[in-house]
């Protein structure tokens, strides 16, 4: 037997990422929640190759302040909750800080921000690597990019899903989302092909009616 050693951050945060990061579609689901939590009006989800080879997900939420941009990279970092008794009232679609991290780990991942009154900056991580923060010209709100998805573990990558089905599989995430958010606007867009664009509305029948149709 093994003699019992404590990991190193690196092996943790693969560990981490390997139970928070399963397939691209995990992804879209962990960014789009952010992105509701961050009080959006408009949310645009953009991949390519089922999210293997891109997915971008930009939104007009409430921002990233500067100096509280590389804790987003950081685990267990989050805004949703200062204490065990928030613990007990949480509100928001995820608390745990984790997603961020994790998908660093295993992908070229790019964060750009621009709270209201203030500038845009952007950070980027590539599996594992933290850059410096830079400026960046957008609009407010958040875009985050996700490039090369599982490159560095091709074990993992051996064992995905055909884009296709991957694809299919995020329309699934984006369509629950809308379905339940009507007061946001939500689009997909896969390999330059638009698949799903429902504008914000204010009747739960209107978002059914553009998701479904006249049914």
């Amino acid at each position: 037997m093994r003699p019992i050693q404590q990991l190193d951050d690196e092996v943790i945060g693969h560990i981490a990422a390997g139970e928070v990061v399963e397939r691209p579609a995990q992804v879209v689901k962990e960014l789009v929640e952010n992105s509701i939590d961050a009080g959006s009006h408009r949310i645009e989800i953009r991949i390519k190759k089922g999210g293997f080879q891109a997915i971008e997900v930009s939104d007009d939420g409430h921002g990233i302040p500067e100096d509280q941009l590389h804790l987003a990279f950081r685990r267990h970092a989050t805004s949703k909750i200062n204490g065990i008794t928030d613990l007990e009232r949480i509100t928001t679609k995820g608390f745990r800080g984790e997603a961020l991290a994790s998908i660093g780990i295993v992908s070229k991942l790019t964060v750009s921000s621009r709270p209201e009154g203030q500038e845009g900056r952007q950070q980027a991580m590539s599996f594992g690597r933290l850059d410096d923060i830079e400026a960046a010209g957008m609009a407010e709100g958040t875009r985050i990019v996700v490039k090369c998805l599982f490159e560095n573990v091709p074990a993992r990558l051996a064992f995905q899903a055909r884009s296709t089905t991957e694809t299919a599989r995020i329309v699934d995430i984006v369509t629950d989302q809308a379905m339940v958010h009507p007061e946001i606007g939500i689009s997909l867009i896969a390999d330059e092909r638009v698949l799903l664009d429902a504008p914000r509305v204010g009747r739960m029948e209107d978002r059914l009616y553009d998701l479904l149709g006249d049914v």
